[in-house]
């Protein structure tokens, strides 16, 4: 499944089996990112920005992971603040 995200990234329904598959396996931080990703896709970015906020608390220690989703949840609002400008 992951190899089938990375050659299609774009590819909402392969974001959204991830979400499931990756819920399944009890990869919360995982799901909630591929989740995240698919409603981006599909034009919802409150719902976006939700979902990684949400995998904001899965992350643990991970300095790295935490950084990443918060930067990619500013990249969202800027775009939500650029939409509602417009």
């Amino acid at each position: 499944m992951k190899q089938a995200v990375k050659n299609q990234p774009g590819d909402p329904t392969l974001q959204k089996m991830l979400a499931t598959a990756a819920g399944e396996a009890g990869e919360r931080m995982e799901a909630h990112q591929a989740l995240a990703t698919y409603y981006y896709l599909n034009g919802d970015l409150n719902a976006a920005i939700e979902q990684l906020t949400i995998a904001q608390r899965f992350t643990g220690d991970s300095f790295y992971l935490k950084s990443s989703l918060e930067a990619r949840i500013k990249e969202i609002k800027r775009e939500v603040a650029e939409e509602k400008e417009n």
